[in-house]
């Protein structure tokens, strides 16, 4: 099974949180598949782009590079694909109806994991606990 990563876990890696950090090692160190969306790089890069310090931004855009460069040399980039697009538009409905909608790249990223009956990674409980609600077979990870 493939462990997608959210934003919020790439963020805690590039701001070296202890326990992040350590839980990315014994993942990786499990021989896991793991992977990201195309929808967290840019939230990723639309973050460091927020970083007021020059050097401090630099600096975490040469790290968030060469971890991205490993997801892409392995192939382990996702984006919605068109039958994803149909299941994301349904899940959104649902979500409204019970009036707990999400933010679109949570739902996006989520999309692709009940999709591929993928597993995902995250520290936020509050947007990925509502999908879950409408998604039983939603497989995630909370670690924090």
């Amino acid at each position: 099974m493939i462990c997608l990563l959210d934003t919020n876990i790439i963020i805690g890696i590039l701001r070296e949180n202890e326990k992040i950090v350590l839980k990315y090692k014994e993942l990786t160190k499990s021989k896991q598949d793991i992977g990201i969306t195309s929808y967290t790089i840019a939230e990723l890069y639309d973050g460091i782009q927020r970083v007021e310090s020059k050097k401090k931004m630099e600096a975490q855009l040469k790290i968030l590079e060469m971890i991205l460069d490993n997801f892409e040399e392995r192939k382990k980039i996702f984006s919605l694909t068109r039958k994803e697009a149909m299941k994301y538009a349904e899940l959104k409905i649902a979500l409204e109806k019970k009036g707990k909608p999400i933010p679109i790249i949570d739902l996006l990223i989520g999309t692709i994991v009940i999709f591929n009956n993928y597993k995902l990674i995250t520290i936020d409980k509050n947007h990925f606990q509502n999908l879950k609600d409408v998604s039983p077979s939603f497989k995630v990870d909370f670690w924090i």
